[in-house]
């Protein structure tokens, strides 16, 4: 009991955090904590609609659960990091989710692209792990194989959109993981980003670092909301980006519920046009 006296005073701070940034979402009427839920209840659908079809025998459900590697990273990365999503909000550790929605994003992506690349498709995905295009796989390094994946599905000029708008979200996101970063832009110019810079700007605005800067976990406030509510737009980017690529991967598959996959992509796409209204499909 000694021992453990010395870490109340933390646990304490971490509680109290919690419940003071609950309380200043509550009343700056930013819905965050419930955009987060939400995704939580998109994924856990999602991931029910991809099991293995009812129709097939045991051995061909077992062969799936072998063979696709979307499986372990929906279940081991995706599903940890974004049931941690809602608490590291309340934490207002922002740097930390953004990290947290990069590492699902990329999982997704990696997993689209081992279980449908042409060489590597048939493999089990423990087999798949071992190959070196997966040992050193990043978005980056298979974008260029995501359009061809993608194009199986979904018409040419579509599925070069949404491979743009996943690269520009992945750009997005990371951006936020490294001290000094850099986004290309369309026009193919390069601008600078990163924490270092977001911490900066905020300093030349209101003459104080944002919370994350001085101490984590951390209190919200005033200088807080404008990159508060640019996560809940990530959030939302995030819940579709999902959805298009699981609609994708689903698509030649004997899963559980390809409607309900289509479904769940059809509902975010319209949640995203009703919110930004700048995406053709």
């Amino acid at each position: 009991m000694n021992d453990l006296r010395k870490y109340l005073p933390l646990i304490k701070y971490a509680n109290d955090t919690m419940l003071a940034n609950a309380n200043f979402l509550v009343e700056k009427q930013i819905g965050i904590l419930n955009s987060s839920i939400d995704l939580l209840h998109d994924l856990e659908g999602l991931g029910e609609c991809i099991l293995p079809s009812k129709d097939l025998s045991e051995k061909e459900q077992n062969r799936m659960y072998e063979k696709y590697l979307m499986y372990p990273m929906l279940l081991h990365i995706v599903y940890p990091n974004m049931y941690f999503l809602p608490v590291l909000i309340l934490l207002g550790a922002l740097p930390h989710t953004f990290y947290s929605i990069r590492t699902s994003l990329e999982a997704v992506t990696i997993a689209l692209y081992a279980d449908e690349k042409d060489d590597l498709k048939e493999m089990k995905w423990l087999e798949k792990l071992r190959q070196d295009s997966i040992k050193y796989a990043s978005f980056g390094n298979i974008k260029s194989s995501l359009d061809k994946i993608f194009n199986k599905v979904i018409d040419g000029n579509s599925a070069k959109k949404w491979c743009k708008y996943l690269e520009d979200l992945y750009q997005q996101v990371s951006s936020w993981i490294h001290t000094v970063a850099r986004i290309k832009l369309d026009k193919g110019d390069t601008i600078i980003t990163g924490l270092l810079k977001a911490t900066t700007l905020k300093i030349f605005e209101y003459n104080v670092p944002p919370s994350f800067g001085l101490t984590l976990p951390t209190k919200y406030n005033e200088v807080d909301i404008e990159n508060l509510y640019y996560l809940d737009e990530i959030i939302g980017h995030f819940r579709l980006a999902v959805a298009v690529m699981i609609y994708v991967w689903a698509y030649n598959k004997d899963v559980n519920n390809k409607k309900c996959v289509e479904e769940y992509f059809n509902k975010a796409y319209e949640k995203y046009i009703e919110r930004y209204q700048k995406y053709d499909q």
